[in-house]
């Protein structure tokens, strides 16, 4: 290949998105015996996939706090990397018309909701709004239908599922696992 078809390669994969499947699970959802975990997932082997255990500071435990911190985790991961754009995924309503139609509006109400209710862990939305302020990227937010064999998504949910279950005494899981066959 010239040097001409090396370049063009190059410039194709920098503006091509990383796509970051995220997940979050919790075990007795908002008890305070809760657990909750996520899991981030790239591709096979890649550096990127996470499953580690939700840290202790948002106990107790929820599904949405996992599936915000996911995406938090996720986003801050890529400025390891000089990526143009950033595609997350995620089965979550929740994150994802949270940040596409939601947090806006809660902004400008004063984080209060449309039911006049105070905004649940708004501490996560805003972190998750000011991480992807700082980015140099552009982040992508794109809903998945949660357990219908979009392998992505059931790998993200598999590495959320084991930092929920699995004990560990540095509240985390592992940082890459070789996923399961394909």
């Amino acid at each position: 290949m010239g040097k001409e078809g090396e370049k063009e390669e190059e410039k194709s994969a920098v503006h091509s998105p990383l796509i970051l499947y995220v997940d979050g699970g919790c075990s007795n959802n908002g008890y305070r015996n809760s657990r909750g975990g996520i899991g981030i997932f790239h591709a096979k082997d890649s550096p990127f996939n996470r499953s580690e255990r939700l840290p202790a500071c948002f106990d107790p435990a929820t599904n949405e706090k996992a599936e915000l911190y996911a995406a938090i985790r996720a986003l801050k991961m890529t400025t390891l990397f000089k990526m143009e754009n950033v595609e997350i995924r995620s089965d979550s309503e929740y994150l994802i018309h949270g940040m596409l139609e939601w947090i806006q509006r809660w902004k400008r109400n004063g984080w209060i909701t449309a039911n006049r209710k105070p905004v649940k862990n708004k501490e996560l939305w805003i972190m998750l709004e000011s991480v992807v302020r700082e980015l140099p990227t552009k982040v992508t937010w794109t809903k998945v239908k949660g357990h219908s064999a979009d392998c992505g998504n059931e790998w993200a949910d598999d590495l959320a599922q084991r930092a929920v279950y699995t004990a560990d005494s540095d509240n985390s899981v592992g940082t890459n696992f070789v996923m399961l066959s394909f």
